[in-house]
């Protein structure tokens, strides 16, 4: 597996990419507004949001299931609901400091404003998405070059 800061800024990056395309697509499918101009947005919060959340939690939450061999429809709800958590508790912690960068105050099934019960379907596909970009990691992981570069970075760090 990649060192963990490669994994942190990854998943940061990733995320952050993630969310710029799909509120852009929402912005041209689901608004009233020109929507063709694709204007994405995220926060600089969001790289450390889903950088720790997916580093610390999912790849947790996914070894676990893993290892249980859980079925498919189970560890989908095992996401959705990790990622409604996270989402909800980082929510909250933002908006004591006046950082929240997200409301969802109107969408019909709201929960506080912090997170919307319409984005399940879209945090499961996530989630499916997190499974099978961690399933490649593991297959790089297997190739020998790529154990000889992390082998040697480690030694590396090591001193």
């Amino acid at each position: 597996m990649l060192p963990w800061p490669m994994r942190l800024y990854f998943w940061g990056v990733h995320g952050v990419f993630i969310e710029v395309v799909f509120t852009g697509l929402w912005e041209l499918f689901a608004s009233t507004n020109n929507g063709l101009t694709l204007h994405g947005f995220s926060s600089i919060w969001s790289f450390f949001i889903y950088g720790f959340g997916t580093f610390l939690l999912a790849e947790s939450v996914y070894q676990y299931a893993k290892k249980h061999h859980y079925p498919l429809p189970v560890r989908i709800l095992f996401y959705i609901l990790l990622t409604y958590a996270w989402e909800f508790s980082c929510g909250v912690i933002l908006s004591r400091f006046g950082a929240n960068s997200w409301d969802y105050s109107e969408f019909r099934f709201n929960v506080y404003g912090l997170i919307t019960l319409e984005y399940a379907p879209f945090w499961g596909i996530a989630g499916l998405v997190f499974e099978y970009i961690m399933s490649c990691m593991e297959a790089v992981e297997g190739l020998p070059h790529w154990r000889v570069a992390i082998n040697k970075e480690r030694r590396q760090s090591k001193h």
